[in-house]
């Protein structure tokens, strides 16, 4: 497919791009038209797909022209807000995604359809003692598979990786002895993933292809980390109005779009609906080709309304009261709402935009509504409450099931600190500067460390005030960026906390409990380093502590020596590779590379992770805009030297390659930390 990439700045395009050209596809990428300029050349081609940032008339102007030489021409759209009913009539016929839209829901609206191909037989292997799963570690077609996640009624549900494209997928496999007794039922398994993979929806998880090995019939799915509304209920989380209506808008698009096309499939249960890690919501794929129970989209409606105000804390009339009046009536079987297309205006009306954020309390007239409201949704919770098989796993509570083995690790005197003496030191190109004596942790916070800190956020929620930053979002959890499991098509795939206590292992690399903890963001570290009484180094205090104060570029001197320190010198994308100078593929134990030492004796300053700094400046692609600087090296990126300083990632960003260590302006013995 030959897409055309439109936005305001192309500099956003290069992670759409990246996806669709993984993909497959031609993407060529322009400046959306401005009135009276005259559009690019290439535009006058021919092409398949177009997807542009929606800014009203220019963005038409840009798909007529291309179905002028191509009616079937795709349409997506990006708009920050909901549109305007007038902008929505003209789009009718296009897909709007409403942002913050990830790539990934982007990406898989691209995919290309459901394909039959016959492969080679899948080779007869006998099962070991070890391992009596007849695929585990096999390859089935142009799928390696990883792991198992799950059994299922037809089969098993398998981690797998189609290689080719690196593509990690859930790979549905049918159960052949299930043919004895009915020798139609893989035909039927068949025939149900065909309808699957017929959903187009962005909303909707993809169903790649259906293939046929043999006599093994087998499917792959997207695969995403999530978890359910159900396992919310199950431990007892609350919602956001942000997110609930995040769900409402997702489920009325998606089961709208079902319903339009009659796709048979049961009406939308609270396992359906899927929780990712940035709040955005997908649905699972329910189209089915087997018998369902019939309803209507009036009965579909109620039963969504009644879930999702199930979600909601008892105080949200405060702050979403249009949100809730909405979900009352749709879990009442209000008449007003007897379809999905007579709903959506309701949700564009009550958007969080305009509506939902900051939005003043209902009228003293509406408080009988008020009470009913919340009492209704006291019954109804009880009514549809189900108990999971799964518990939804914030973090296997960090220390609760961990906690002997966290005590028996060497954590390499981790969490000692090194002194600084006060004095003059050279900064970056030779500047001198004069600092006071601070102190700084001798290796970065480690998982181990980190765990610790879990564990007394967990125990201690009503003291979260005390250790947060002043800017952190509301609501803060402080769990890193995939440390916890995560539900996966109903099975778990390992966070890299469980990865590293139980397996050593995470993303294809070795991972233990010394390595050091990453995918926090700023908020993460600051609230750790509180915490224990501390603060983060100043990017100068970084830097001295890094340098010493004859200003090495680097820990060991001014000579480069990728051998001594974990760095992005011998990183490979591809996870059989890689490790070939330093001994490592990506993290390592924070005592691993005894050259990395600075000259006042910190450790791992110019590689394994680069380490968040309370230095704040502006931002270079938004001046307006402030962040904190990053310092140091990691082994993503083949640059040790010790000036290397990032400033274009913003506070709630985390990364693979990514810590930080506390520092402190008293010594050891005076500092305080939270009990």
């Amino acid at each position: 497919m030959r897409v055309l990439l439109a936005v305001e700045n192309l500099a956003q395009a290069e992670d759409l791009s990246a996806f669709l050209n993984q993909a497959g596809h031609s993407c060529f990428c322009v400046s959306l038209p401005s009135p009276g300029v005259a559009l690019p050349p290439k535009i006058s081609e021919k092409w398949d797909a177009l997807l542009a940032a929606f800014c009203g008339a220019p963005s038409f102007l840009l798909r007529d022209m291309l179905r002028a030489n191509n009616p079937a021409l795709k349409a997506f759209f990006l708009a920050e807000s909901p549109l305007s009913s007038q902008d929505a009539d003209l789009a009718a016929n296009d897909t709007i995604f409403l942002l913050p839209a990830s790539s990934e829901e982007i990406f898989h609206a691209f995919l290309p359809p459901f394909s039959a191909s016959p492969q080679q037989p899948l080779p007869t292997q006998e099962p070991t003692e070890e391992n009596n799963d007849p695929f585990l570690e096999k390859t089935l077609g142009s799928y390696s598979i990883l792991s198992k996640i799950a059994d299922a009624p037809c089969g098993g549900v398998y981690r797998a990786r189609q290689e080719g494209i690196s593509r990690e997928v859930a790979l549905h496999v049918f159960d052949a002895s299930l043919a004895d007794s009915d020798p139609s039922a893989g035909q039927m398994f068949f025939n149900d993933a065909g309808v699957k993979a017929k959903v187009q929806q962005p909303y909707i998880l993809s169903v790649y292809e259906a293939l046929i090995a043999g006599n093994v019939y087998y499917y792959s799915i997207e695969l995403i980390p999530f978890r359910t509304v159900q396992q919310t209920w199950d431990t007892g989380e609350k919602l956001s109005p942000k997110v609930v209506f995040n769900a409402l808008k997702t489920c009325c698009d998606a089961l709208g779009w079902l319903a339009a096309r009659n796709i048979p499939h049961p009406i939308i249960h609270s396992s359906h609906i899927l929780l990712t890690s940035s709040d955005s919501v997908r649905i699972e794929n329910t189209a089915t080709a087997f018998p369902t129970e019939e309803f209507s989209e009036a009965e579909e409606i109620a039963r969504l309304g009644e879930i999702l105000l199930a979600c909601l804390p008892d105080d949200a009339n405060d702050s979403a009261p249009e949100l809730c009046a909405t979900l009352f009536s749709l879990a009442q079987g209000s008449s007003a709402f007897s379809s999905w297309t007579a709903l959506a205006p309701e949700i564009l009306r009550i958007s969080p935009k305009t509506k939902i954020v900051g939005a003043e309390k209902l009228a003293a007239k509406d408080r009988l509504t008020q009470q009913a409201l919340s009492d209704t949704r006291k019954k109804k919770r009880n009514a549809i409450l189900l108990t999971a098989g799964t518990l939804a796993v914030l973090f296997l509570l960090a220390a609760g099931v961990f906690y002997s083995l966290l005590a028996n690790k060497n954590s390499a005197n981790s969490a000692r600190l090194i002194e600084i003496p006060a004095g003059k030191f050279l900064y970056q190109n030779g500047q001198s500067l004069d600092l006071p004596a601070f102190w700084i942790q001798e290796y970065p916070v480690t998982i181990t460390q980190y765990a610790k800190f879990l564990a007394w956020v967990h125990a201690n929620p009503e003291r979260l005030s005390e250790i947060a930053h002043p800017d952190a979002p509301e609501g803060k959890n402080y769990i890193p960026e995939n440390w916890a499991d995560q539900n996966v098509n109903n099975g778990l795939i390992p966070g890299f906390f469980t990865s590293a206590s139980r397996y050593g292992k995470y993303k294809g690399a070795k991972l233990n409990l010394d390595c050091p903890v990453f995918g926090v963001d700023f908020y993460d570290a600051f609230a750790y380093a509180k915490w224990r009484g501390m603060r983060l180094p100043t990017e100068e205090e970084w830097e001295k502590a890094a340098r010493g104060k004859d200003g090495f570029l680097f820990p060991w001197g001014n000579s480069p020596n990728p051998a001594w320190a974990n760095t992005g010198a011998d990183f490979d994308q591809n996870p059989e590779k890689g490790g070939t100078v330093d001994g490592w593929k990506k993290w390592s134990p924070v005592s691993a590379s005894p050259r990395d030492r600075s000259p006042y004796g910190v450790m791992d300053m110019a590689g394994n992770v680069s380490e968040w700094t309370d230095s704040w400046v502006s931002g270079p692609k938004s001046p307006e805009t402030k962040t904190p600087v990053i310092r140091g090296g990691n082994w993503q990126n083949p640059d040790a030297s010790l000036t290397r300083r990032l400033t274009d990632r913003l506070p709630e960003q985390p990364d693979m390659a990514l810590g930080f260590r506390p520092a402190s302006s008293s010594p050891p013995s005076s500092l305080k930390p939270v009990e």
